[in-house]
């Protein structure tokens, strides 16, 4: 760390705020994107930062998405570390930010499909 990044941080009364504060706010941008083209756009967000990170976010993608293929034959959360493996992934591999869209879109259309289904059940008893 050079010393104008320690000067930076000792100069924030809260840097675990701050942090936070800036996970809120990719959330906010990430979740105002069009279904079916929010991986990608986040991944394209992504991109454009550079390329740094880009080994150890797909080795922490990797990592993450073994342990849920392991807690998934396992007692244990397996699908939402696959889900945040994937996420992980999406971010910097462009092929599974349009799966990831491809497959949003696909969940909507089957939750929709059922909540129409238990909709006219109810409404015909």
């Amino acid at each position: 760390m050079t010393k104008t990044q320690v000067g930076e941080l000792s100069g924030r009364k809260h840097p675990l705020r701050d942090a936070l504060d800036l996970l809120r706010k990719r959330y906010r941008e990430f979740a105002a994107g069009q279904p079916g083209k929010r991986f990608k756009e986040l991944h394209e967000r992504r991109a454009r930062r550079g390329n740094s990170r880009k080994p150890l976010v797909i080795a922490m993608a990797v990592v993450v998405i073994v342990i849920g293929i392991v807690l998934l034959v396992l007692p244990g959360p397996g699908i939402p570390f696959l889900v945040v493996g994937m996420a992980l992934a999406g971010q910097e591999v462009f092929f599974v930010a349009r799966a990831l869209d491809q497959g949003e879109l696909l969940i909507r259309k089957v939750l929709q499909r059922l909540t129409k289904a238990s909709q006219g059940s109810r409404q015909s008893k």
